[in-house]
């Protein structure tokens, strides 16, 4: 019984840490430093998520680490690409980590932080990313009991939103035309987001369908 709460505090604290970094990030002023110190952070919740056994997040954290850096390593106009290249594997991962409609949670999450490659210099175009792809990871924890997963998913949502009116609603608010692009953006990257989350979701359920 001790060995086993060893085991669970283990799994627990490399989350918590995890958690740290994470809301650290949400109060970066650049775009291109948030993304570049999530991975260390996003490496963590994989090992957290996999001890877990929740390998759908984990490969989900590990996908979007890797799309971060490649993002920060690219040229602006190879942004469209990563993103769309970046959805076709998390989607991938999706089916073959397939786990039940559990695994919906860390796909959709993983989707929406997609966004952020878009325009990764854009600081309210990253945070608005985080904030969707929270929730759906709030959701996720709660279905893994992830203890660290739920706090830092509640105060990262408070966090992002403080950050956002505090620092982005005043220029937002000076910069029409800046938030009909945004939008605009985000209209289409949603299309493209569903198109493959429903493609992948699709054939998970077929493939178990079909091992029954």
């Amino acid at each position: 019984m001790e060995q086993f709460w060893h085991h669970i505090w283990l799994i627990q604290g490399i989350g918590f840490i995890a958690f740290a970094a994470d809301t650290a990030l949400c109060h970066v002023k650049n775009g291109r430093k948030m993304l570049a110190l999530s991975a260390p952070a996003l490496l963590l919740w994989a090992v957290h998520y996999a001890l877990l056994g929740g390998f759908t997040g984990a490969l989900m954290c590990v996908a979007t680490a890797l799309r971060n850096i490649f993002t920060l390593a690219c040229p602006p106009a190879a942004h469209r690409y990563i993103f769309i290249i970046g959805m076709g594997v998390i989607s991938l991962m999706a089916v073959f980590s397939w786990q039940g409609p559990v695994s919906i949670l860390p796909l959709l999450g993983s989707a929406a932080y997609c966004f952020s490659v878009l325009k990764p210099d854009c600081r309210v175009h990253v945070r608005l990313s985080w904030a969707a792809s929270t929730f759906f990871w709030l959701l996720y924890g709660v279905a893994m009991g992830s203890w660290p997963e739920i706090a830092a998913s509640m105060i990262g949502l408070g966090s992002v939103s403080i950050a956002l009116i505090k620092q982005d609603l005043p220029d937002l608010r000076a910069k029409t035309q800046a938030v009909k692009l945004i939008a605009a953006r985000y209209a289409a990257a949603s299309v493209i987001g569903v198109f493959f989350c429903a493609v992948s979701i699709s054939a998970a359920f077929f493939s178990t369908i079909s091992t029954m």
